[in-house]
C-alpha cells in the first residue's frame, strides 16, 4: 500500500491542531506498514502531506515531484496519454504542467489521486474514473483526503460513528454503493473531483463531465482511436517502469487483451497462469507458441511461468481470523471479500502488475445472457434487476439491506434518464459507476496498472452495439488487430469448475478454519445486525453438508468481517479519542465540576485520567442525560464503554438508540451494544433485548423470544416490562 495523506486547515488557529492529529495518523500508519526510507512528511502552514513514496520495485519516477516551492504528490506515476514522454525531464515537466488546472487532468492516464501544495494553498484531485481509491472529511476545522480509511478518521469533527446504512449494501453486495465508506462523515470521492484549497475559500467540484464519456456519438466503435491512445500509454509506461512488469494469462478475453498489448511493444516482462482447470495452462501455452524461430519470445526477455494451485496455495499459515484483522487494518472494512482467503503482508510491491478486470461497457456483462437481453429490450428499467447477479444469496440478506438496494436504483433511474442512456447503456453505466471503480483489485492494489481505463477504451465501448458486446467483438478485434497471430485460437473460462475443485479439495473456509466460522456463526451478535442470522446458519449448514458453493463461502466470509469490524471501530474510536484529547487537554483549561462547563468537560475529558474515577465519568455522563443532553450523554457512555466494557454504559447506550433519545432510534444499533457479554445479567439490558425481539425495524423479529425476555426481565424488577407485556398481548403478569 502506498499510503497518502493530504490535510488543509481552513483558518489558521486551527494550524497547531491540524498538525497535532496529523502526528497522530502518520503514526498509525506507521504502525501498520512501518516506516519507508523516502517518505514525504511535511506539515507547514496551512497544509499537512504524507506520501509514504515506496513504490521504488515498481516504478523510477518518485511519486513526490517539488520544483520551486511547490509539491504534486501522487498515489502512483502520472502518465501521459496524449504525448510520448522519453526522458526524466520530460516527466517532470510533464506533471508540473499536467497538475496546473483542470484541462491538465485531462492529460493523466485514470487511476491515481494527486495533490499539488505550495504557501498559497492545495489542489487536491482524482483520476476520470475514480479507480484509485480516495477519501475525503470535510468539516468547519480540516479538509483531509487520504487512500486510507482509518488515518483520515482523526480528522472527523465528531466521534467516529459507523455509517449503517453502507454496511447493510457491503453485507449484501460485496461493495460500498455510490460515495459511501463504513462510517459516517467519511466519503469516497466521486470519480474526476477536484478539491481547491485556499486561505479564502474551499470548493469541491468536477474538473469533467462523465456525461460526455458515457452518452454514445456513434453507432459503431472505432479499434484505430483506442490503439492510438494506447500506443502512447505502453511507451510512457515502458520508459519509467522499474523491472519487467508481471502480466497474468489465462483463457479469457481480459488477460489476452493486455498481454498481447504488452508483446506488441516487444518489451521484456514475466507472463504467469494460475488455474486450477488444466485447460487454463494449455490455452496459455498454445498462444505463447505462436511465435516461432526468430521471433520467439525469449529473444525479447518474455518468460512464461504455470503455477498449478496445491493445498499449500489455499491452506493459508495465518487463520482466517488473522487475515481479516490485518485486512480491517489495511482497509477498514472496504475490502474485496475474496482477498481475505490468503495471507495478507504489508510489503513493499516487488513489481508492476498488468490487470485486465472486465468493466462491463466492453462486454455486457448484465444482459449476456439471452433471458436478460429480452428482458431489456421488453421493460427499460430491468437494468434495476442488475445486483441479482452479484448479491448474495436471498435468505441470507437484511430486509432493511434489500429495502436499501431498491431505493438506490431508484435513484440511478433518475441519474440515467438525465444523462439520455437507452436501455442498454443504463447496464453499462451502472457497471462502470459502480462495479468498475469499487470491485477490481486494480483499485485496491497500487502496483496494478490497469490498460482497459483508457478513456479511448470506454468512450468506444459506448459507442458499441449491445450485439457488438454480446459477440466479444471489441475485445477479438482488438486481439487480432495487436497480435495476428492468435486469431482464431478460442477462449476458455472455468469458473464453475474452479469453484466445485475448491470444495472437493477443501481449500474453503469451513474446511481451513471450520472452529472460527463456527464461532462466527452460532456465537457472533454485530453481523446479525445487517444479515439474516437464520439464513446464514442455513448456509452453514450447505456448507458443511459439502454443498457449499463461492457464494456460500462469502456469506460465510462476510459475516465474520463484520463480527470482527466492531471491534476493530472501537479500538480505533478510543486510539483517536485518546490522541485528540492529548491536545486538547494541553492547550484548553476547563473549570472543576460546575455546570456551565460541564458540556466541555464531556467533550475534553481524557478516559484515563487517573484523576477522574469511572463513577465521576458517570455522573457527568447522568447529569447530561437529566438535563435532557440525550446525545451529548450518549457520546460519554460509548467513550466509557469503550475504554472499560462497561455494562451500564453499553445499556444506556442501547436504551438511548432503542427509544430515539436525542439521537435516530435504531434497534441496529441498540442491538449491538445490547448484544454483549457483559451485559447478561443486567436486568434492563435483558428488558432492552425483548424489546429489540418484538420490535419490527429489527430483522430478527422473534414473538416468543421477546417475550420470553420480558418475562425475565419482569421476575428481576423491571416494573416497565409489565406495561409492555401487555402491549404485546401477553395478560398473565
Amino acid at each position: 500500500m502506498n499510503n497518502k495523506l493530504c490535510v488543509w486547515a481552513r483558518s489558521s488557529e486551527y494550524c497547531d491542531e491540524m498538525h497535532h492529529l496529523f502526528k497522530g495518523a502518520v503514526e498509525y500508519l506507521h504502525e501498520i506498514y512501518g516506516q519507508c526510507d523516502n517518505e514525504l512528511n511535511l506539515a507547514k502552514g496551512q497544509y499537512a502531506i504524507y506520501n509514504s513514496n515506496n513504490m521504488d520495485l515498481c516504478w523510477k519516477p518518485s511519486l513526490v515531484q517539488e520544483r520551486e516551492g511547490t509539491i504534486v504528490s501522487s498515489s502512483t506515476p502520472l502518465i501521459c496519454l496524449d504525448e510520448k514522454i522519453e526522458s526524466e525531464k520530460a516527466y517532470t515537466d510533464f506533471v508540473f504542467d499536467a497538475t496546473k488546472n483542470k484541462e491538465g487532468y485531462k492529460r493523466i492516464f485514470p487511476k491515481y489521486f494527486a495533490a499539488r501544495a505550495n504557501n498559497e494553498g492545495m489542489d487536491i484531485f482524482c483520476d476520470l474514473h475514480g479507480l484509485a481509491l480516495c477519501y475525503v472529511t470535510m468539516n468547519k476545522k480540516f479538509v483531509a483526503v487520504s487512500n486510507h480509511i482509518g488515518a483520515l478518521a482523526y480528522f472527523t469533527d465528531s466521534v467516529l460513528e459507523i455509517n449503517h446504512h453502507g454496511v447493510h449494501l457491503f453485507a449484501n453486495l460485496g461493495w460500498y454503493f455510490t460515495d459511501t465508506s463504513p462510517y459516517k462523515s467519511i466519503n469516497r470521492i466521486n470519480p474526476a473531483t477536484v478539491i481547491n484549497c485556499s486561505s479564502h475559500r474551499v470548493k469541491m467540484s468536477k474538473w469533467h463531465d462523465i456525461g460526455e464519456l458515457v452518452s454514445p456519438i456513434g453507432k459503431s466503435f472505432n479499434i484505430d482511436n483506442i490503439k492510438a491512445e494506447w500506443d502512447v500509454v505502453l511507451n510512457n509506461v515502458s520508459n519509467i517502469i522499474a523491472n519487467p512488469p508481471t502480466l497474468h494469462l489465462s483463457g479469457g478475453k481480459d488477460s489476452r487483451i493486455t498481454t498481447a498489448a504488452w508483446i506488441s511493444t516487444k518489451k521484456p516482462c514475466i507472463i504467469s497462469t494460475h488455474g486450477i482447470i488444466a485447460i487454463e495452462a494449455e490455452v496459455a501455452t498454445k498462444l505463447l507458441n505462436t511465435f516461432p524461430g526468430e521471433d520467439k519470445l525469449e529473444n525479447l526477455g518474455i518468460t512464461h511461468n504455470i503455477y498449478k494451485p496445491s493445498s499449500s496455495t489455499y491452506i493459508n499459515k495465518q487463520s482466517l481470523e488473522e487475515r481479516i484483522r490485518k485486512t480491517l487494518l489495511d482497509k477498514n472494512g472496504e475490502e474485496l471479500i475474496h482477498v481475505t482467503k490468503y495471507d495478507r503482508a504489508f510489503f513493499k510491491s516487488p513489481r508492476v502488475v498488468f490487470s485486465g478486470i472486465d468493466e462491463g461497457s466492453r462486454t455486457g456483462h448484465s444482459y449476456l445472457s439471452e433471458y436478460s437481453y429480452n428482458a431489456t429490450l421488453a421493460d427499460k428499467f430491468y437494468f434495476e434487476n442488475a445486483l441479482r447477479g452479484w448479491r448474495a444469496p436471498n435468505d441470507s440478506c437484511s430486509d432493511i439491506g434489500l429495502y436499501l438496494e431498491e431505493i438506490m436504483m431508484s435513484k440511478y433511474r433518475d441519474e440515467f434518464l438525465s444523462l439520455g442512456l437507452d436501455r442498454f447503456a443504463m447496464h453499462n453505466y451502472f457497471h462502470y459507476i459502480e462495479r468498475f471503480r469499487r470491485w477490481g483489485s486494480v483499485t485496491m492494489r497500487p502496483e496494478a496498472f490497469h490498460l482497459f481505463a483508457s478513456p479511448a477504451m470506454i468512450r468506444e465501448c459506448y459507442n458499441a452495439s449491445p450485439e457488438d458486446k454480446r459477440s466479444s467483438k471489441i475485445s477479438q478485434q482488438l486481439t487480432n488487430e495487436l497480435l495476428p497471430q492468435w486469431k482464431g485460437i478460442p477462449y476458455y473460462s472455468g469458473t464453475d469448475a474452479e469453484t466445485t475443485a475448491h470444495r472437493e479439495n477443501k481449500w474453503t473456509v469451513w474446511h481451513t478454519d471450520p472452529d472460527f466460522i463456527k464461532s462466527i456463526v452460532f456465537d457472533g451478535k454485530f453481523y446479525k445486525g445487517y444479515l439474516n442470522p437464520q439464513g446464514v446458519l442455513r448456509t452453514y449448514n450447505k456448507c458443511i453438508n459439502g454443498e457449499g458453493l463461492a457464494p456460500d463461502e462469502r456469506v460465510l466470509i462476510t459475516a465474520a468481517i463484520l463480527e470482527l469490524f466492531w471491534g476493530h471501530y472501537t479500538e480505533l474510536s478510543y486510539r483517536i479519542d485518546k490522541h485528540r484529547n492529548k491536545y486538547y487537554y494541553s492547550n484548553v483549561q476547563v473549570k472543576e465540576n460546575t455546570s456551565e462547563n460541564l458540556q466541555r468537560k464531556v467533550n475534553l475529558i481524557d478516559i484515563e485520567d487517573e484523576s477522574l474515577s469511572v463513577n465521576d465519568k458517570y455522573k457527568a455522563a447522568q447529569e447530561l442525560w437529566k438535563k435532557k443532553n440525550y446525545k451529548e450523554a450518549v457520546l460519554m457512555h460509548q467513550k466509557i464503554y469503550t475504554a472499560y466494557k462497561e455494562a451500564y454504559s453499553a445499556c444506556r447506550c442501547g436504551i438511548a438508540y432503542i427509544n430515539g433519545y436525542g439521537v435516530k432510534k435504531n434497534a441496529n444499533i441498540a442491538a449491538t451494544y445490547l448484544f454483549i457479554p457483559e451485559l447478561d445479567n443486567y436486568k434492563y439490558a435483558i428488558y432492552y433485548r425483548g424489546l429489540v425481539f418484538l420490535d419490527k425495524s429489527y430483522h430478527d423479529y422473534n414473538m416468543n423470544k421477546g417475550i420470553e425476555l420480558l418475562q425475565k426481565a419482569y421476575e428481576l424488577g423491571v416494573k416497565e416490562a409489565a406495561k409492555a407485556l401487555q402491549k404485546y398481548g401477553y395478560k398473565e403478569v
